[in-house]
């Protein structure tokens, strides 16, 4: 794969402390701007050592060119010790597509 590409981001966050009696909010809101200034018309060819015919060309979708960031997240801190968070991640692109990633879990520190 070869890819030349020069990615640009502007990215505004915003991150609140709130302390209740024994647990700590994060919210945390991010919104951005990004760019990339290379080539965006990717292809991909790939080999694959028992395929009958050799290698292959793979397809895919054009990269975009811009793309707009939203981000949320919330860690809520119970205690010293442990904390679960929640984030999500949208990327929406004018020209062509849009991405959704979403995760959470939690922390322990023995």
């Amino acid at each position: 794969m070869d890819y030349r590409t020069l990615r640009q981001l502007s990215k505004l966050s915003i991150t609140e402390t709130r302390i209740c009696p024994d647990t700590t909010f994060i919210p945390r809101l991010s919104l951005g701007y990004a760019w990339d200034l290379g080539e965006t018309d990717r292809s991909l060819t790939a080999r694959l050592n028992s395929a009958p015919k050799g290698s292959f060309y793979v397809d895919s979708t054009p990269a975009p060119s811009s793309w707009f960031n939203f981000e949320l997240g919330l860690d809520v801190a119970i205690n010293d010790r442990f904390s679960v968070y929640l984030n999500g991640r949208e990327q929406l692109s004018p020209s062509s597509s849009q991405s959704i990633n979403y995760g959470g879990g939690f922390r322990w520190y023995l």
